[in-house]
């Protein structure tokens, strides 16, 4: 199978409404870049990696959840600060589509940051 990579930058700082970036296809990594931290993906085990960027005093984090079972939701966050990352193994059927939404949080405050759609 080919790889490929792609970035993303929320120009204009995190998004309320959440910026929507399509990952749809079969190559087995994506990664993309939101305010505050990047993500990767890799289909072949379900792994996501979260790392936070930025010395702002918030963790950076993601949602996964199957689109098929959107009330099943994991949780993959960073909370040790600027510089860490965490990787986190999912497990979903092979082919499913999984919506990735990305997030930075501070006390009881989460800001989307943006989201993206990947296969299983």
């Amino acid at each position: 199978m080919k790889s490929s990579k792609f970035r993303a930058s929320c120009v204009a700082g995190l998004v309320t409404t959440g910026a929507a970036l399509s990952m749809l296809g079969t190559a087995p990594a994506r990664a993309a870049t939101w305010t505050g931290g990047s993500v990767s993906w890799s289909a072949n085990g379900e792994l996501i990696k979260v790392t936070d960027t930025k010395a702002d005093g918030y963790s950076f984090g993601v949602t996964a959840a199957d689109t098929k079972v959107p009330n099943v939701v994991a949780v993959c966050r960073v909370t040790a600060g600027a510089g860490h990352s965490k990787t986190c193994d999912l497990s979903y059927p092979e082919g499913r589509s999984i919506l990735i939404v990305a997030s930075r949080k501070k006390g009881g405050t989460i800001e989307p940051g943006g989201s993206a759609t990947v296969r299983s």
